[in-house]
């Protein structure tokens, strides 16, 4: 047929648009029988790529975030380990932002909590616009969002933070959050932050995003 070409053992290290330009470099990467590494000149229409950011130590500020996300973006995994609040009484809480900063009003969501000692309880926590609280009291948490585009400038923030005993009843929590936020600009960082700007005093937080 015209306009084919078949080819059983193919072997080239760059392959070409149709004006010439580089569009894929193919790289050895010193296996001898499978592998090598193929990199785009830009991100392929109908491949979906994920990108990990660099963990970020969380110690000795009361925030911490990413900037730089990609217009492009449309889902991101933020999370954290033994994130520790130090004394903070207010919400650690995840916020979003774009070119403007980071925007903390107009957080609308649901959001629960559990503890116990010989039996666990779960209430409806407080609404709160100030983002999605993965932590209510001073505690070490791990925790985990999807933050999934819906339209537009409109996220949706969902995710658990699994909490050690709290200085201030000495039981575990956990907190359940379910958030939808409509930025003023296109999204572009994400952070989390003590609202009582008490300190952090350990842990570790990262993201993936595609």
């Amino acid at each position: 047929m015209s306009g084919v070409i078949t080819a059983t053992n193919l072997q080239t290290s760059n392959i070409k648009s149709a004006t010439g330009n580089a569009a894929i470099t193919i790289a050895d990467n010193g296996n001898t029988t499978i592998g090598g590494t193929a990199t785009f000149s830009s991100n392929p229409s109908g491949i979906t790529t994920t990108t990990l950011g660099t963990a970020v130590t969380t110690s000795g500020a009361a925030e911490y975030g990413f900037t730089g996300i990609p217009s492009t973006v449309k889902h991101i995994k933020f999370y954290g380990v033994s994130v520790s609040r130090g004394t903070g009484s207010g919400m650690l809480v995840i916020q979003l932002g774009d070119s403007g900063g980071y925007e903390t009003t107009g957080y609308t969501y649901q959001a629960t909590y559990g503890w116990g000692n010989s039996a666990a309880l779960y209430h409806n926590a407080p609404t709160d616009n100030l983002g999605a609280a993965i932590a209510i009291y001073d505690e070490v948490v791990n925790f985990f969002a999807d933050i999934v585009k819906v339209d537009g400038n409109q996220w949706l923030i969902s995710g658990q933070g699994i909490n050690s005993a709290a200085a201030g009843d000495g039981v575990k929590h956990s907190n359940w959050f379910g958030v939808s936020k409509t930025l003023s600009g296109t999204l572009d960082r994400v952070r989390i932050i003590d609202t009582n700007s008490t300190n952090l005093d350990g842990g570790k937080i990262n993201i993936i995003y595609g």
